[in-house]
């Protein structure tokens, strides 16, 4: 129909975020996700999630202000 796809979210690196949390060093996962280049349309997302213990307590994805 010509919708196009999203190519870079927060809430999928968000997620991925979350999902390795039990990765955390120190209370925190910080990581930085590429995607959307496999479209030709390549973006970037930072992602930190706090944790207690290895469950994920607060979670925050932006774009890089570079």
């Amino acid at each position: 129909i010509g919708i196009e796809e999203d190519p870079v979210t927060g809430s999928a690196a968000g997620a991925l975020g979350a999902a390795l949390s039990g990765h955390a060093v120190d209370d925190l996962l910080q990581l930085t996700v590429h995607q959307g280049h496999a479209m030709g349309r390549p973006g970037v997302v930072e992602v930190s999630v706090h944790t207690r213990g290895t469950a994920p307590v607060s979670m925050r994805a932006s774009r890089p202000t570079t």
